[in-house]
C-alpha cells in the first residue's frame, strides 16, 4: 500500500500530563499540567518540581481527531513505555530499554483516546510519541 505522509502538527488540545515519584505510576501524582507535545528529552534531569531525575513515571492522555485510515504510532523512550489507543494496549514494553517501538492501528474517522505511560529507571530520560497515516 502507498505511504501517505502527513506532517506532524501540534494538536489543538493539550496532553493531560501526570508525573509520579515512583517508577510504577503508584502513589499520588507529584506534578500535573498540560503539555502541547509529547516530545521530551530531559537528559539526566527531572521533568519538573517534585519529580526525581531517576525512578519516576508519567502518563499522558488526550482525545485526538483522526481521519479514517491506518496509522503507525511510534514511541522513542528511555526506558519503559505502554501505549493505548481507545483503551486498547498497542505497545507494551515496560522494561529498561532505550529505543523505538511501533504499532500499526486502523482508525475510523473521529475522536480517539490516546494514552501513553512511561517510566524512567536511571540515566538519561526521554519520551516521545509520533504517528503517521499509512493509508486511507
Amino acid at each position: 500500500a502507498p505511504t501517505v505522509s502527513v506532517p506532524t502538527v501540534p494538536p489543538a488540545d493539550p496532553w493531560q500530563a501526570t508525573y509520579f515519584a515512583t517508577s510504577d505510576l503508584s502513589g499520588p501524582p507529584v506534578l500535573t499540567h498540560v503539555e502541547t507535545a509529547l516530545d521530551h528529552n530531559w537528559g539526566l534531569g527531572s521533568p519538573g518540581e517534585g519529580v526525581p531525575a531517576d525512578h519516576f513515571s508519567a502518563r499522558w492522555v488526550q482525545m485526538l481527531h483522526f481521519e479514517a485510515g491506518t496509522y503507525r504510532f511510534t514511541t522513542y523512550t528511555d526506558d519503559g513505555v505502554r501505549l493505548w489507543v481507545d483503551d486498547r494496549l498497542v505497545i507494551d514494553s515496560w522494561k529498561p530499554m532505550r529505543g523505538y517501538r511501533s504499532a500499526v492501528v486502523k482508525l475510523t474517522e473521529g475522536a480517539h483516546k490516546v494514552t501513553m505511560e512511561y517510566y524512567e529507571q536511571t540515566g538519561a530520560a526521554l519520551a516521545r510519541l509520533t504517528w503517521r497515516r499509512l493509508s486511507k
